[in-house]
């Protein structure tokens, strides 16, 4: 192997990293939009002092 040329390993770990990051990214955006449907199912508490 010369210098300057990544081996398999390094290879197989770029690889990893970018399909946990990708995974982890789309876990991330599932979650946010399943909490923007459950808020808006569930009615906004109205404060007192806003109404009053």
């Amino acid at each position: 192997m010369r210098a300057g040329t990544p081996g398999a390993g390094m290879t197989v770990a770029h690889l990893v990293v970018a399909m946990v990051g990708g995974w982890w990214l789309h876990r991330g955006e599932n979650a946010f939009w399943l909490m923007v449907r459950l808020r808006g199912m569930v009615p906004l508490p109205k404060s007192r002092r806003l109404l009053g």
